[in-house]
């Protein structure tokens, strides 16, 4: 009898043990995709910063080039005007 009980014991700590083991491998899974998902939403992140920093900076060369036209032909009105 005593060394069916600590068979029994043996064996209920082995599972105990192989059961908390299987909860940190999942845990640590969890980590990995929890840490993947993350530095996907920074990079996509930074994209779309990056994408609206180039429309920026395209509509603003756009209007430069505009104001610029228009000043020069301001300058050149007022020059027949003078004349």
């Amino acid at each position: 009898m005593i060394n069916m009980t600590i068979l029994f014991n043996k064996s209920r700590k082995y599972e105990i043990k192989l059961k908390r083991l299987k909860k940190e491998d999942e845990e640590k899974k969890n980590n990995i995709v929890l840490k993947s998902k993350k530095a996907y939403k920074r990079k996509e992140k930074d994209n779309s910063i990056s994408k609206n920093l180039n429309l920026l900076i395209k509509k603003f060369s756009r209007f430069l080039k505009y104001k610029n036209k228009s000043l020069i032909l301001s300058k050149s009105y007022n020059k027949k005007d003078k004349k």
